[in-house]
C-alpha cells in the first residue's frame, strides 16, 4: 500500500512523496501529534495541511476554491454567480452540497465549469 507523505525535515507542500509501506518503511511512530514514517534514510509524515492535500489531489481533478476548501471539479453541477458558490452533486436535490469560491479563484472556476459543459 502506498501513502502520500511529506518530509519531516524541510517540508514543502509541493514535495509530496508516495511511500510503499511494505518496501520503504522500517517503522511508524508518532511525534508531536504527527504520524511519522521512518525509512532507512529519512523521516516522513502524513500530510496535514490543505495546501499539501491540494497538491496531492490536483492530478485527480481537485482544485482549491478558497483558503478552506478543495473541490472535486467533476462533481460541479452549477455555479451561483451572485453568491459566488459552486453547487456540487448530492444523493438528492435536498442533499445537494456547495462550496464557496474566493474572488481570486472565481474566474478560474467559471472557466473550468464552461470547459466541462462542452
Amino acid at each position: 500500500m502506498k501513502v502520500p507523505v511529506v518530509r519531516v525535515s524541510h517540508p514543502t507542500p509541493e514535495e509530496v512523496y508516495w511511500l510503499d509501506l511494505s518496501e520503504d518503511v522500517i517503522h511508524i511512530s508518532t511525534e508531536a501529534g504527527d504520524i511519522v514514517f521512518q525509512t532507512a534514510t529519512e523521516k516522513y509524515r502524513l500530510p496535514t495541511t490543505l495546501d499539501e492535500w491540494a497538491c496531492i489531489t490536483q492530478s485527480h481533478g481537485f482544485e482549491k476554491s478558497d483558503r478552506t476548501t478543495i473541490v472535486n471539479l467533476s462533481k460541479m453541477i452549477d455555479l451561483d454567480h451572485e453568491l459566488r458558490i459552486v453547487h456540487l452533486e448530492g444523493s438528492s436535490e435536498k442533499e445537494q452540497k456547495y462550496a464557496t469560491v474566493s474572488r481570486a479563484r472565481w474566474h478560474h472556476f467559471v472557466e473550468m465549469f464552461k470547459r466541462r459543459k462542452r
